[in-house]
């Protein structure tokens, strides 16, 4: 049987698999936009797929020359690896990323170079990148299969390409859970596609993707036909892998497929060509001290990753004096182990890592080596100006404090103005006179803040002395003031950060990230910190919000829950301070807590909430905070905190206004189940600003992060509908993937963001075999049209994931099961399901097959 699936596709062809008569054109067009340097691209060009045989300086001392010798080596100078069989030393390559392939491995000599520049040679794994990089680069088999056939056409398609399976694949394929499904699923659907009552073997992998609910059923793929017994090599398996990836990227563009499909064997397959064990690190040699470098490598406990070690190898200043460097690192990606390794190993150089706070700096001094010193841009700009104003600082300037400063105007011209507008600086006459007094050192009335000394820092236009190279981190969250005095050092900059979770623009912070050039633009995409779940999530919002799908976040090698299931410590992540406190309020006013203990980020000011409390109820004499006494009624200071915009402070008088005279018993409650330390509390209460930097295992999302906005559409013969759309500031589509990305295991979503996920056809439904159903199930019901499922259904149905969500109430925020989970039949599964229609309703005639076209 699967020997006449072999002969069967020994003649077949894949469109492209020809070499191409001029491979040059081949590494434009599969790096379509990665930053090569220059000494690369001429190293290329200059070999050329028909240049003769390099010389031995061609290969840069790590292979042999090809040259006879005429006298004999002796065994141990005889160069093995140059003389590895072509089989051999493609198995090795394919196990190696495009970009490493090109851009380093096709340099060390003349015939990696052939290999690798051979358009035959992992040519579905060049065209995915190629995809991936730029939609329109690379024209698709299946550009015209219908959205309801789209994934029998995979299915089908895979039975045509050029890679011959192995005699055992079949039997290899038997192994995996889903194998019987998959088969039920060819037979039924394309029964012209089983030969001797077995399908096509590539096919019954495309199945077993598309039927596939989390990574471990496509990483099971790899483990069945990747055994050490197995007659299919590596590059076969991948191949077929990559070309099933090429094709749902291209269908989920096309049709709006759940992202699941193309995220699962994209993920499997990282995990496979990045399953490193922990071993030395391989830093290259930047200084003539070898050993020592032997030394660091032998240090590290765990491997860094290919992205890691691009950075760490590095040659900082090289091309240019003030080399700039942004290495783009999303959430938990080991961006500080990444910067203190290449400190390590740039031993030769002065470092300066600039932190963003000074909880950040003090943990770097203690882990950055001796060449490298930790500090803040505040801590460099306070040195140089401390003994101008030591005397007279302060943390913050109040509305009320700047017009106690300002002077008299004629009555009523101030009144018309809002307060705000003063905080901000905004009228340039009493901005220009505010200014004057703050950095006037003899006057101890009118105080400067933090940013204002680091103001008068950067209009000093300073130049840091000893030293060779910044590190800069969080630099999406740099303020302009910060950008002058670090960037235009003339000394080579590492920019490190994420611009996704620049949250902090309402304290005058701008995205470094975005806005300046760089020579060279790393990315660190694989977290540490979460598994295959969470990192699709994450995704996902960066799809949904920012239409970013360039790059694609990765996690460990564990998958994670979306389904709400709380493992650990909970943290419940919230946009304000109010619904922190109506969660401690329904938290502690629940049966059975005896073991729960919370804990709040950063603390929460109860004294400032019995002050406001006390100020209600006009008891002024026993109040604390010098604002509230002297606003004098409760009134007054909720007209203060409107006009001056401060949003803390209109939180802090809604809770007032809610819990009117229970709010001293409920702070009383509140305090006795609180713990100081955040590691010993069962829950977690913490705003998203507060939980950047941190991680817990279970996150749950509160439902005050506003995502859609009402918008009136008008329609044909009058009236209107109302829509909600997705219109968020730049701040709160950020706020959203950092409160996602503190979850380590679990993440409950909250009820807005499942319905947006809606958008991009995520509804937490996966097909099921309804003949396995129903051999563990008796009495199953459809939860869509409430019809007992039966054997008379299709091959398949939709099984519901039990997504638990939070909802915010009329004044608690609690939680609720939306679904139970459960089972929906095939008839009213396929409307949310994209592509799955034929598969889940069927069709008398065969799905249509797209025509194969070029892919090169």
């Amino acid at each position: 049987m699967v020997t006449s699936w072999c002969e069967t596709n020994r003649d077949g062809n894949m469109a492209g698999n020809q070499k191409s008569s001029n491979d040059d054109e081949y590494f434009d067009d599969v790096l379509d936009g990665d930053e090569v340097p220059d000494e690369i691209l001429y190293e290329v060009e200059e070999l050329g797929p028909d240049a003769a045989t390099p010389l031995k300086a061609r290969t840069f001392g790590l292979v042999s020359d090809g040259q006879d010798d005429e006298e004999e080596e002796d065994d141990d100078d005889r160069d093995y690896f140059a003389n590895l069989p072509l089989e051999i030393l493609e198995n090795i390559f394919c196990r190696i990323s495009v970009l490493d392939l090109l851009q380093s491995c096709s340099l060390v000599c003349q015939r990696w170079w052939n290999v690798i520049a051979n358009n035959s040679f992992i040519t579905w794994k060049k065209a995915y990148r190629r995809s991936k990089g730029n939609a329109r680069s690379w024209s698709s088999p299946l550009k015209d299969s219908s959205e309801e056939s789209c994934l029998l056409d995979v299915i089908r398609y895979l039975s045509t390409i050029n890679r011959l399976p192995g005699e055992s694949t079949i039997a290899d394929l038997e192994k995996h859970s889903n194998y019987s499904f998959a088969k039920d699923l060819i037979a039924e659907n394309l029964p012209d596609l089983m030969k001797d009552e077995h399908p096509h073997p590539w096919s019954v992998v495309a199945a077993l993707v598309i039927l596939a609910e989390m990574v471990k059923d496509v990483r099971e793929i790899l483990d069945c036909l990747l055994h050490p017994d197995s007659t299919n090599s590596t590059m076969t398996v991948t191949e077929v892998l990559y070309c099933i990836a090429t094709l749902l990227l291209s269908l989920q563009r096309q049709h709006n497929l759940c992202r699941r499909l193309h995220f699962r064997v994209f993920y499997a397959l990282f995990l496979f060509e990045n399953d490193v064990r922990p071993s030395s690190v391989q830093v290259i040699d930047s200084t003539p001290d070898v050993q020592w470098k032997k030394a660091l490598a032998g240090k590290s406990k765990f491997p860094l990753t290919q992205e890691q070690l691009r950075i760490v190898n590095h040659r900082i200043g090289i091309n240019r004096r003030d080399e700039v460097v942004k290495v783009i690192a999303f959430a938990g990606t080991g961006k500080t182990t990444t910067l203190i390794k290449f400190a390590e190993a740039n031993r030769y150089l002065h470092l300066l890592y600039v932190a963003f706070n000074k909880t950040v700096q003090v943990e770097a001094s203690r882990t950055f080596p001796g060449n490298t010193e930790c500090r803040t841009t505040h801590s460099l700009a306070f040195e140089k100006i401390k003994h101008r104003y030591g005397h007279k600082l302060t943390f913050d300037l109040k509305p009320y404090t700047i017009k106690d400063l300002l002077p008299e105007r004629p009555k009523g011209e101030r009144s018309k103005l809002q307060w705000a507008l003063y905080a901000r600086l905004a009228i340039l006459k009493d901005a220009e006179y505010l200014w004057g007094r703050m950095i006037d050192e003899n006057d101890r009335e009118a105080q400067i803040t933090h940013d204002g000394y680091l103001k008068v820092y950067q209009l000093s236009k300073p130049i840091i002395s000893d030293v060779q190279c910044l590190l800069i981190d969080e630099a999406q969250d740099l303020t302009p003031a910060q950008q002058d005095v670090l960037l235009n050092q003339p000394i080579p900059k590492i920019l490190v950060g994420d611009p996704h979770q620049q949250i902090y623009s309402f304290r005058g912070a701008r995205n470094a990230m975005d806005n300046i050039q760089a020579d060279t633009v790393y990315h660190l995409t694989r977290s540490f910190r979460f598994g295959s779940e969470i990192a699709y999530m994450a995704n996902c919002i960066l799809d949904v919000f920012k239409h970013m799908t360039e790059q694609t976040i990765v996690g460990t090698e564990e998958d994670g829950s979306l389904c709400g299931q709380q493992v650990g410590q909970k943290a419940i992540v919230c946009r304000g301070n109010t619904t922190i406190f109506k969660e401690a309020v329904r938290l502690t006013t629940m049966e059975n807590h005896a073991h729960r203990r919370l804990a709040f980020t950063g603390g929460f000011n109860f004294d400032k909430l019995m002050d406001l409390y006390k100020l209600s109820t006009g008891s002024t004499c026993s109040i604390w905070n010098d604002l509230y006494r002297k606003m004098q009624s409760f009134s007054n200071l909720e007209v203060y905190a409107r006009n001056a915009d401060d949003v803390e402070l209109q939180g802090l008088i809604q809770i007032v206004r809610v819990y009117n005279h229970r709010l001293p018993e409920l702070i009383e409650k509140i305090k006795k189940e609180t713990v100081k330390n955040l590691q010993s509390a069962t829950i977690v209460l913490t705003t998203a600003h507060k939980a950047k930097g941190l991680e817990f295992d279970t996150v749950q999302l509160a439902n005050d992060f506003s995502i859609f906005s009402p918008n009136v559409v008008p329609v044909e013969g009058g009236g209107a509908v109302i829509t909600e759309d997705i219109n968020l500031p730049e701040d709160e589509k950020n706020l959203i993937y950092v409160a996602v990305t503190r979850a380590k295991k679990s993440l409950m979503l909250n009820e807005n963001l499942k319905k947006c996920l809606g958008k991009i056809s995520e509804h937490f439904k996966f097909p099921l075999s309804t003949k396995l159903f129903l051999e563990s199930e008796s009495n199953g019901q459809c939860l869509d049209c409430g019809q007992a499922i039966t054997s008379q259904q299709r091959v398949a149905m939709a099984k519901v994931w039990s997504v638990k969500i939070g909802k915010v109430g009329s004044s608690l925020f609690h939680q609720h099961p939306t679904s139970d989970g459960g089972f929906i039949c095939s008839s009213c599964a396929h409307h949310h399901l994209p592509g799955f229609q034929k598969i889940f309703l069927g069709d008398k005639q065969a799905p249509r097959v797209a025509q194969i076209e070029e892919l090169f």
